[in-house]
């Protein structure tokens, strides 16, 4: 491949230089080479992928309409069931100002998830005064912007999920759809270890077998203390740390 890619660009050249059919036709030919490599790669490629799970794009996650609807319904409920589960033993905090717009925006989007998953809601003013509409006994006064400060907020609206005694968790800056909100608050819960590991799996059901930055620097690490350049044994290192993300696709689950 290297030698016919040094050949191709001095072809191409005198071609540009003296364009004789000569020229041409060995620049042409070359080019065609290049093709067909390019081409037998291409189907390998395909094959390998279309045998193997786990580099099987459609098996990580489903492309068909079908099963991809499916699968994201699936998802929906995993998050659902996450939320109304979390609402037992951790509420939500509205950070607002009276004079922001997106505040009051954000304001029925909040109020919808903690009715919906009955979450514990606390609004809180940074500047002393409610939204319009909302009553002074609904809501309380950060005073001094200190709570505000202590969880590292940066804007108004900000949503903030709090879980006795001491865990807080800042959910989201800023207005946003109530899907997204809700996705934002089982990431938050995930990231804390707050949600069941079977749960887990389905609500990050789209990030199946995609390896982390850990799962990276082990690899390196062992292949350095391998010290080989054996494809199988490569191989083997990356289809280990790709399986880790994809358990319905272990030994054991294709057993049964």
């Amino acid at each position: 491949m290297e030698w016919l890619r040094q050949k191709i660009k001095i072809l191409q050249l005198n071609s540009m230089n003296h364009p004789t059919v000569e020229n041409l036709e060995a620049f042409m030919w070359a080019q065609r080479m290049m093709l067909d490599m390019s081409q037998n790669f291409a189907d390998v490629g395909s094959k390998v992928a279309a045998d193997d799970p786990y580099l099987n794009e459609a098996v990580r996650f489903p492309t068909a309409a079908a099963a991809r609807s499916n699968a994201l319904w699936q998802v929906d409920r995993a998050r659902d069931e996450i939320l109304k589960n979390l609402s037992a033993r951790a509420g939500l905090w509205f950070f607002f100002d009276s004079r922001c717009a997106f505040c009051a925006q954000e304001l029925p989007v909040v109020k919808g998830i903690a009715e919906r998953y009955h979450f514990p809601l606390q609004l809180i003013s940074e500047d002393g005064a409610p939204l319009q509409g909302m009553a002074r006994a609904a809501m309380v006064v950060d005073r001094g912007h200190g709570t505000f400060k202590a969880f590292e907020l940066k804007l108004t609206p900000a949503v903030v999920l709090v879980v006795p005694p001491a865990t807080v968790m800042v959910v989201a800056h800023g207005a946003m759809a109530q899907d997204e909100l809700q996705r934002k608050i089982v990431e938050a819960a995930i990231d804390g270890q707050l949600v069941p590991h079977d749960l887990m799996d389905i609500a990050q059901l789209e990030k199946r077998g995609i390896v982390s930055p850990g799962d990276i620097e082990r690899m390196r690490a062992q292949a350095a203390a391998a010290d080989t350049d054996d494809p199988q044994q490569l191989v083997k290192l990356m289809r280990d740390a790709v399986g880790r993300h994809m358990p319905d696709l272990t030994q054991n689950s294709l057993d049964h």
